[in-house]
């Protein structure tokens, strides 16, 4: 089975900011791709997509990065073990 991790976030503010990713390792070892930006007086208006791969060799694990208008998602995406590999850390808990 894969596994599926993610999280959802609610955002207000006024401001402008942008962002760009152009294979960088992040925090979490992904190297991400991608930009964004947002501009808030009353109304916040947001877009950004990134993606990256946790080893791009492999091509395993898979994290996307979406921030819209007013709410952003993150999700990661763990294909299911290939035989003769360890299992994710949550198959323990199965």
């Amino acid at each position: 089975y894969w596994l599926v991790e993610g999280k959802m976030k609610v955002k207000v503010g006024v401001g402008v900011s942008g962002a760009l990713a152009l294979g960088w390792q992040d925090s979490e070892g992904y190297h991400m791709v991608g930009a964004g930006g947002s501009v808030a007086a009353g109304l916040h208006l947001t877009f950004s997509v990134f993606a990256g791969l946790k080893d791009p060799r492999n091509r395993h694990d898979v994290k996307i990065v979406l921030d819209c208008t007013n709410f952003g998602i993150t999700a990661k995406f763990t294909p299911p073990t290939r035989v003769g590999e360890t299992d994710p850390p949550c198959a323990a808990a199965r």
